[in-house]
């Protein structure tokens, strides 16, 4: 069962030839980092996450809401000016490596990625603020048959609005995607490698 707070990565012995050992933690170190920065730029370069980062602005390039209509900004309903995004990067940017032990033989280390229970957490839906929209975007998140993608004065994000009703002639619905999950359990993998 993962840890609710952190993933660590099972630790490694790297068998390295005698009086090596310490030579190659700055390998294993500069093979950690090119790893995190290729994480971290998948995630930026997720459909979603360019999406939300958008704001209202954005065409709907995760392809999230099946008539196109809207995008994931307005339609989650965040804040004109919140940066939902932020939470997750900060959590990703925290993932660490650790040298266990070292000896002349070799290399032991750990290393810690944040969990998707951490990152749903971290990412509460403003009208919903127990549900995850990251979560969401996994598994789904309802309402969109009663989405208008119009500029609101009274719109939190300042398009987009929920209706009592369902909107008359609205095809289509969310789709959700593989998003935070699929993301941790690849780079879980390719840390585990190193």
């Amino acid at each position: 069962m993962l840890d609710n707070k952190k993933i660590i990565v099972d630790l490694h012995k790297r068998e390295v030839p005698k009086r090596s050992a310490n030579t190659i933690k700055p390998i294993i170190i500069k093979n950690f980092l090119s790893l995190k920065n290729k994480m971290i730029a998948e995630f930026l370069g997720h459909p979603v996450t360019r999406e939300i980062e958008g704001g209202i602005s954005s065409p709907n390039i995760s392809n999230t809401l099946s008539s196109g209509k809207g995008n994931l900004f307005s339609f989650i309903g965040f804040y004109q000016g919140d940066k939902p995004i932020e939470p997750i990067l900060e959590l990703l940017r925290a993932t660490s490596i650790r040298f266990v032990r070292t000896t002349s033989t070799y290399v032991e280390h750990e290393v810690t990625l944040p969990s998707s229970a951490e990152i749903f957490a971290v990412t509460p839906i403003p009208w919903a603020p127990n549900r995850s929209w990251a979560r969401g975007i996994e598994v789904g998140i309802s309402g969109y048959g009663y989405y208008l993608n119009r500029a609101y004065r009274d719109s939190r994000s300042g398009r987009g609005l929920q209706t009592k009703n369902r909107i008359k002639g609205r095809g289509g619905k969310f789709k959700n995607v593989k998003y935070i999950s699929e993301l941790l359990n690849k780079y879980r993998k390719l840390f585990n490698q190193l």
